[in-house]
């Protein structure tokens, strides 16, 4: 219902009306808001002056409530009321203090208190004559003002108070349960304790407020997921627990945070060990420095600057011996470095390859891993065993097909991940394989191996090509190109001075002696090379062939469609050049219509396009029957809804789809159309609108016309005058008005006319309007009765506040009527 109203102003003061124009709440109010969601509307009935008057500050900001029925709930009494957002309950300020009313507008509390703060978990603070206390979304006070500061509650129904510079605790019922005597305190350990501090020391509390351990730590810190928390006393760390037991005395210069293993690194005397969660020492302060604990659950130390390996039981896996260890991988292994040599440890610390190669490195997914010596590569496997000894100048890494490519006295060659040699070194180049197949250079010639390093193609080429997705190749030799299989077979010999990439259709262009011919994927020859040039294939599969300056069409199967005969061929389509003058032919290169039009533009959608002769435009279909001979000075593009504009002799008509002329050539112009399927159109400096069809649905003769807007009415202006058609071409309202706004959401437009304004519905009906009655504005109704004017106003603001503030409100009736009367 509240979207159903609009808010009105006159003379200054704001009312609501209805859809039906029926003032719902009189104008009388100095502000209005909208209505809210909860259906409330804050507004002031009372003149601003009066609040000045009364020596108040801002008088914005003062107001009451009312309903979507202009009921009344709460008079403009408050200052700073909240608009019901959050509850049915709103703070209200009245002489500088808060109160509560409720969404019926009833006074739950009084306006007495000082501060009343937003409700929080169902309460909110309230402060009287300097005291704090609580109060509940029922408005009841559940604790009473009597303390300097009340801090959030917790999950325990808790609250901390502030007195006399020192805190306690109460429960919502008002009934302490800490008397205020410490200095600080804070919600602990999912609130079943409390830290507190005394005489700078802390401790903790129970919520019964029993004192677990005298005050003694110097700081306390947050209990973590273990329920476990660092104490601190005399710059000393320790443990306790959630029930406020230590744990761990406070001896240690720092303690990390427990891990997932309930392990946490202990320094003490500038060494690191770990205890557990119950505070046992597990490993003794005695390294340099503890690593965190990884997935393995074993972690690096330091000592002495050497490295070795503890694991979640605070055993010693490795002693600290390795100059450097590196993470443990997926095997289980990990990379040691000892006098600059690398070998490799498990993880229980044995060890697996002795430090005797300068370099290893990561295992790949064959669980393979390249090692140096003395300048040479071998490989080993993730148990540590040697599979190929260090014995080449380089090793790539294995590919997919289990192969990699070793350099040996410059040559490469291919091992596979036995270890066992496939192809000596013998080649001076091999390349990655992709799909099983890689290139080999030799003495600067290019040939081919399959992934079992079977020469599949001897090298004898320039150069090769990559593979296709059709499975073949480009090869030079001797500057000539050819093309070779997946199988590494020769399936066109290189004799081609050029071979074009395959495109969709399977085909590529050669060339030959300075002339383009086809070959297909299966690399046979479609068409010998005997062209100047053969374009590319379009999506209709067909393509432009050039032999002595002449141009004619190819299918994708290579068959000439049209011989060479044209002198240009647009885009490989059915348009032909010859002479300067364009025609067509059709696919099957019989000439449509001849080479007689100076231009032919493209074919649209529905099958259509523009042709030219003599200087005038016309229409041919796909077929190339012209469906409108040349005699349009211009014709435009056809839109949506099949129409396409036309102009002869400067003036403006439509055709169809189907070539037909729909409207001949009679508007000075002709607008798109909009989504209601009319389209504007000007006609002797005059506007009106046509429909789809060609039909005038309203005949030109307004001097300006606007689209129709979704209540289907569009505004015109005739004689200087404003009103509305209907998209009927009726005339629902009299251009009579000197001003018009759009239609609200409540289907209202405001109009003006001799600078007074009215309100119109859909229908053209004025539901209300301004009028000059004895020299004063007043708002009548359709009947032509007065339901509002400035004496109404002026009445109630003297029963407010009595006749001594005529003087005030005449002073500003006189400022509103100079300035418009709003």
């Amino acid at each position: 219902m509240t979207n159903m109203l609009t808010k009105i102003q006159h003379n200054g003061v704001y009312g609501f009306i209805n859809y039906k124009g029926e003032i719902v709440i009189e104008p009388r109010f100095w502000t209005a808001s909208n209505f809210n969601n909860n259906g409330f509307a804050r507004v002031t009935d009372i003149h601003p002056l009066v609040f000045d008057n009364l020596n108040t500050t801002s008088a914005r900001y003062y107001g009451g409530f009312i309903n979507p029925k202009g009921e009344i709930l709460i008079k403009s009494q408050f200052r700073d009321a909240e608009n019901f957002a959050n509850s049915d309950l709103s703070k209200v300020m009245q002489n500088g203090k808060y109160g509560i009313i409720n969404s019926k507008g009833e006074i739950v509390i009084e306006p007495k208190f000082d501060r009343i703060d937003y409700f929080n978990d169902g309460f909110a603070k309230i402060k009287y004559n300097k005291k704090y206390g609580l109060i509940n979304l029922k408005g009841v006070i559940a604790v009473a003002p009597q303390f300097d500061d009340i801090k959030n509650f917790n999950d325990n129904n808790l609250v901390k108070i502030k007195q006399n510079g020192k805190y306690g605790l109460i429960n919502l019922r008002g009934e302490i349960i800490i008397e205020p005597q410490f200095d600080l305190i804070f919600n602990f350990n999912d609130n079943s304790l409390f830290a507190i501090k005394q005489n700078g020391k802390w401790d903790f509390i129970n919520s019964k407020g029993e004192i677990v351990i005298e005050p003694q730590f110097d700081y306390i810190f947050d209990f973590k997921d273990n329920d476990l928390a660092k104490v601190m006393q005399k710059h000393k760390y320790g443990i306790i627990n959630s029930k406020g037991e230590i744990v761990a005395k406070p001896r240690f210069k720092n303690i990390d945070n427990f891990n997932d293993n309930g392990l946490a690194k202990i320094e003490q005397n500038h060494k690191y060990g770990i205890i557990n969660s119950k505070g046992e020492i597990i490993i003794e302060p005695q390294f340099d420095y503890i690593f965190d604990f990884k997935d393995n659950d074993l972690a690096k130390v330091m000592q002495n600057g050497k490295y070795g390996i503890i694991n979640s039981k605070g055993e010693i896996v490795a002693k600290p011996r390795f100059k450097n260890i590196d993470n443990f991988n997926d095997n289980g292994l990990a990379k040691i470095e000892q006098n600059h040599k690398y070998g490799i440890i498990n993880s229980k610390g044995e060890m697996v390859i002795e430090p005797r190669f300068n370099e290893i490195d990561d295992f790949n997914d064959n669980n393979l891993a390249k090692i140096k010596q003395n300048r040479k590569y071998g490989i080993i496997n993730s148990k540590g065993e040697i599979i190929i000894e260090p014995q080449f100048g380089c090793i790539s890494r294995f590919s997919s097909n289990g192969l990699a490519v070793i350099k040996q006295n410059g040559k490469d060659g291919l091992i596979n991940s036995k270890g066992e040699i496939v192809i000596e070194p013998k080649f001076d180049r091999i390349d990655y394989f992709n799909d099983g197949l890689a290139k080999i250079e030799q003495n600067h010639k290019y040939g081919i191996i399959n992934s079992k390093g079977e020469i599949a193609i001897e090298p004898q080429f320039d150069y090769i090509f990559d593979f296709k997705d059709n499975d073949l190749a480009k090869v030079m030799q001797n500057h000539k190109y050819g093309i070779i299989n997946s199988k590494g077979e020769i399936a066109i010999e290189p004799k081609f001075d050029k071979i074009d990439d395959f495109n969709d259709n399977g085909l590529a262009v050669i060339k030959q002696n300075g002339k383009d011919g086809l070959i297909n994927s299966k690399s046979e020859i479609v068409i010998e090379p005997q062209f100047d040039k053969i374009d590319d294939f379009n999506d209709n599969g067909l393509a432009e062939i050039e032999q002595n300056s002449k141009w004619g069409i190819i299918n994708s199967k290579g068959k000439i469609i049209i011989e060479p005969r044209f002198d240009k061929i647009d885009n490989s389509l059915a348009k032909v050049m010859q002479n300067n003058e364009c025609g067509f032919v059709n696919s099957k290169g019989e000439i449509v219509i001849e080479p007689q039009f100076g231009y032919i533009g493209r074919f649209s959608s529905n099958g259509l396009a523009e042709i030219e002769q003599n200087r005038k435009y016309g229409i041919i279909n796909s077929k190339g029957e012209i469906v409108i001979e040349p005699q349009f000075d211009l014709i435009f593009d056809f839109s949506n809804n099949g129409l396409a504009e036309v102009m002869q002799n400067g003036k403006y008509g439509l055709i169809n789809s189907k070539g037909e002329i729909v409207i001949k050539p009679q508007f000075d112009y002709i607008f798109d159309f909009s989504n209601n399927g009319l389209a504007k159109i000007k006609q002797n400096g005059k506007w009106g609108f046509i429909n789809s069809k060609g039909e005038i649905v309203i005949e030109p003769q307004f001097d300006e016309i606007d689209y129709f807007n979704d209540n289907g009415l569009a505004v015109i202006k005739q004689n200087g005058k404003w009103g509305f058609v209907n998209s009927k071409g009726e005339i629902v309202i009299e251009p009579q008005f000197d001003e018009i706004d759009d239609f609200n959401d409540s289907g209202l437009a405001k109009v003006t006319q001799n600078e007074l304004w009215s309100y119109i519905n859909l229908e053209g009906e004025i539901v209300i309007y301004q009028d000059m009655v004895g020299g004063r504005k007043v708002i009548k109704n359709s009947k032509n009765e007065i339901i509002y004017s400035r004496q109404s106003r002026t009445e109630m603001i003297k029963k407010l506040r009595g006749q001594k503030l005529k003087s005030i409100i005449e002073s500003l009736d006189c400022h509103t009527r100079n300035d418009g009367g709003e």
